[in-house]
């Protein structure tokens, strides 16, 4: 019999052989709003440094080194933004952000079933961003591949963004996106809608169009794993896996000698 999808914490959840029992407290609109929020004014404040240092027709910051480090207080604060906001809803509810954000520990098989379908979805759906392109008569591109070698290829920028990238924004991107936002949704409506609403956010903070497609589908099968196994960690590395899978491929290629553009 196939499990049901709108379950809750999620049938493999409720296997006490391979996930510790921990029930989560159910996030609140106000946990999301205070989350959000913090993430987008702080998001909103970068922007307009951004603009008031680089404003359009200038390019004072227009150097490898300079856009790295742009990127990289981007990325860096957007995430503290994000960890403040699940900080400051853990701390309104008297919650351990372990209950609130349901970090239930994974055995090692699922920690294994999550890097596969992590590895799945990475390369299914750039597969499938590519096979658009084509259909449009667009160039074949990796959606984000300038924002992930802003600097072209030094192993300085490799290290930044891969911890940056790989490693803290897919941690703190499923802590909103997944533990908050799907966490508060999924009580009430169907799990599938839940996903689905709670990716296009998701999708739009990409802001390349086919990105955007891109991160709605990667953010609607997160969130069905993450129902599934009843655990944020198996959202976390499967998003981890995708990124790094990203993020290596456009390294290996610019060492390679390919460049960005073609990339």
């Amino acid at each position: 019999m196939t499990p049901d999808l709108d379950s809750d914490p999620g049938p493999l959840a409720a296997n006490k052989t391979t996930v510790a029992p921990l029930r989560p407290a159910a996030p609140e609109g106000l946990d999301v709003l205070i989350a959000g929020g913090l993430f987008l004014a702080l998001l909103g404040a970068m922007i307009g440094i951004i603009l008031l240092l680089d404003p359009p027709g200038h390019h004072p910051l227009d150097t490898p080194s300079a856009k790295l480090t742009l990127t990289a207080i981007v990325l860096l604060g957007q995430n503290i933004a994000i960890l403040a906001g699940a900080g400051a809803a853990s701390w309104r509810r008297h919650l351990a952000p372990a209950r609130l954000l349901a970090f239930r520990p994974l055995s090692w098989p699922l920690c294994l079933l999550a890097i596969l379908a992590g590895a799945i979805m990475g390369i299914g759906l750039d597969f499938a961003v590519q096979l658009v392109q084509h259909l449009l008569g667009l160039p074949l591109r990796t959606p984000g591949a300038e924002l992930l070698a802003p600097a072209g290829f030094t192993w300085t920028a490799f290290a930044t963004i891969f911890v940056l990238g790989a490693l803290l924004a897919p941690f703190c991107e499923e802590v909103l996106f997944r533990g908050l936002l799907f966490g508060w949704l999924r009580r009430r409506m169907r799990a599938w809608l839940a996903a689905l609403l709670s990716a296009i956010p998701f999708g739009i903070m990409h802001v390349e169009p086919l990105h955007v497609l891109y991160a709605t589908v990667a953010g609607f099968l997160l969130a069905l794993l993450f129902h599934r196994t009843g655990s944020l960690w198996a959202s976390i590395i499967a998003h981890v896996t995708i990124n790094a899978i990203a993020i290596i491929s456009v390294y290996v290629a610019l060492a390679a000698g390919v460049p960005i553009s073609q990339i």
